[in-house]
């Protein structure tokens, strides 16, 4: 949980402080959350199957 409101908020932070990035740069930021994001849920599912 705390990994990806940390994660969160510095995406948040990188998007205040970059608003004349490109649309690239953006899409970047947002695949890096959306990593690990992926990797968090999937840790949560395999926990869930698994019990």
């Amino acid at each position: 949980k705390n990994r990806l409101q940390d994660a969160a908020q510095k995406s948040i932070t990188w998007l205040e402080n970059n608003q004349e990035a490109s649309k690239d740069e953006y899409e970047r930021e947002q695949k890096l959350l959306e990593g690990i994001a992926d990797q968090i849920m999937n840790k949560l599912y395999n926990v869930d199957v698994s019990s």
